[in-house]
């Protein structure tokens, strides 16, 4: 009776993914010890941000931001466009480490630019690399329009960028409302290509709400990503995973020890994935 009685008290254990966690054990004191070594030695290795390298990033973020509402504002006003929808033509939304918070020293910043339907891929491709090259500090200038994920390379005040496009059926996207990680907006989307850009958002939103912790899984994250490039395995274009891959790979170990520290999640990451029965997906 009294172990019933107990059972019935006790709250349901929550799961993070379609499994339950593997293990729930907290940290033990030489776990705690051994994950502030780790911590420190991750500053020691430069794998996070300066608070000098975050402003100069944020600070070229905005100029992107400025620069791409200006040319909005230009296109509809060559489409005969009243100025309070050229005010509401698009917004960008991030994407990548920077939506993550798993930012390194040296990343790009990875934005997809989500545009009503007035403003065409086409209209993208022709007339926003004219105003990134017409800008003094814009370096890199790369355009890939027939890309299977299109998209625009730059670098502007020394911060890299990669920058997508994605067309929404709507007469109007206020930048003020908008929220790009609703997947309501998929089937306002016809195009696969622009289906693909703005995914990288959502799946990013929903990574962040699927993990226990999310400074635990920022740390581990940037690890994962610095021991991939080391070896040289990091990379869809190289025919590797690509950072969103990994960080799902990173998400999936942190939602079967959701209490573990940064430390053993790590150690745990490759103990799962070295056994993981392949082909089987990761869900």
């Amino acid at each position: 009776f009294f172990r019933h009685a107990y059972m019935a008290e006790r709250p349901p254990m929550r799961w993070w993914g379609i499994t339950p966690p593997a293990s729930v054990q907290p940290p033990s004191p030489e776990e705690i010890q051994e994950n502030r070594r780790f911590v420190t030695a991750l500053h020691a290795f430069n794998l996070f941000p300066t608070p000098k390298d975050i402003e100069a990033q944020d600070q070229a973020l905005q100029q992107v931001r400025d620069l791409t509402a200006q040319w909005l504002r230009e296109h509809a006003g060559n489409k005969q466009k009243t100025a309070e929808r050229a005010a509401k033509a698009g917004t960008l939304a991030l994407q990548g480490s920077k939506q993550l918070g798993s930012v390194m020293p040296g990343d790009d910043v990875d934005l997809v630019l989500v545009a009503a339907r007035h403003v065409s891929r086409a209209d993208f491709f022709r007339g926003f690399p004219r105003v990134l090259r017409a800008h003094p500090d814009v370096t890199e200038l790369r355009a890939f329009p027939e890309a299977g994920v299109p998209l625009v390379q730059f670098a502007l005040a020394g911060v890299s960028f990669d920058l997508k496009f994605c067309g929404i059926d709507k007469s109007e996207i206020d930048p003020a409302k908008f929220d790009p990680t609703k997947s309501s907006h998929l089937r306002k989307i016809e195009d696969d290509a622009c289906m693909k850009s703005l995914l990288g958002t959502m799946i990013g939103h929903s990574l962040l709400k699927a993990v226990p912790n999310a400074n635990t899984f920022q740390t581990v994250l940037r690890v994962v990503k610095a021991w991939a490039k080391r070896r040289c395995i990091y990379g869809k274009v190289y025919g590797y995973l690509g950072g969103l891959a990994w960080a799902v790979l990173t998400a999936r170990v942190c939602q079967l020890y959701p209490s573990a520290l940064p430390a053993m999640v790590l150690r745990n990451f490759f103990k799962v994935w070295a056994v993981w029965p392949y082909p089987t997906p990761v869900l």
